[in-house]
């Protein structure tokens, strides 16, 4: 999965040990957000090195702000979710941000423990858990149970929680037993305390819009076909790519017919 900016949506969330959200069984399913655009995990540098080495950071938030483009969230994979620097200028900044991280990364906790991400879930009460659709799939509805636990905060205003995503039926097998398990995924937010969980389950999901159209583009204009040591050069490399893809975006556009039109009745 990429690193993208979320667009300016009102995205909220809450933990499940101090707010209360709507059940998807009786309340209206979490709101759709859509242009969100990214670097791909294959068309990227590192960026576990020194942070930030430059203002051309991954998913352009450093210009954003200073350009006072409107988004909402920060959002990546594992392999920015872990990079404690980047998530320490995000908090520094007041950027809000929803980062999937490993299941043994050290959380701290409210009264001053620490806990890996798999201790945190083990502990979370099954009825904790609510089922929301993140986004809209191939097969339908991304369909998943949630749940958040609340962490130790280190911004003013800003608070963390770390969010828990569980399959709805078995569909990973376990490494030890052989045996179909619940896939268990995770994410660190940094959302405002009035945040509800629905809307921290819509923000985690908007990193899916902008998958395929990358998948897409590795395949039509070869995205992820470099062979680059430095930032400029894989920064060229992408660009054109994306330009390639806006003129294959345009030319299908026009050659595609549009949808009858349904005729009106006579006066």
């Amino acid at each position: 999965m990429p690193a993208c900016l979320a667009p300016p949506d009102p995205v909220k969330t809450a933990p499940w040990s101090t707010a209360s959200s709507t059940s998807a069984s009786t309340g209206p399913a979490p709101p759709r957000s859509t242009n969100a655009a990214a670097p791909s995990r294959a068309s990227r540098p590192n960026v576990r090195a020194r942070w930030p080495p430059n203002r051309s950071w991954p998913g352009g938030c450093w210009s954003a702000r200073a350009a006072s483009v409107p988004f909402t969230y920060f959002l990546a994979d594992e392999a920015y979710g872990q990079c404690r620097a980047l998530r320490a200028w995000l908090e520094e900044h007041q950027v809000r941000y929803v980062l999937a991280i490993p299941k043994d990364e050290v959380l701290p906790l409210p009264d001053g423990r620490t806990r890996q991400t798999r201790e945190l879930w083990a502990l979370v009460p099954e009825d904790a858990f609510e089922r929301w659709s993140c986004a809209d799939g191939a097969k339908g509805p991304r369909e998943y149970d949630w749940a958040a636990v609340q962490l130790a905060s280190f911004s003013t205003g800003l608070e963390r929680h770390l969010l828990i995503r569980r399959s709805t039926v078995p569909n990973k097998k376990d490494r030890k037993t052989g045996e179909l398990v619940r896939e268990i995924a995770y994410f660190l937010c940094h959302t405002h305390p009035d945040t509800t969980l629905a809307e921290m389950v819509v923000a985690a999901g908007q990193r899916w819009m902008v998958e395929e159209p990358f998948q897409v583009a590795k395949g039509q204009v070869g995205l992820d076909e470099h062979e680059v040591r430095k930032w400029c050069s894989w920064y060229r490399h992408t660009t054109v790519c994306m330009l390639a893809m806006v003129v294959l975006v345009t030319v299908r556009s026009r050659l595609t017919p549009a949808p009858p039109t349904t005729p009106g009745p006579r006066p």
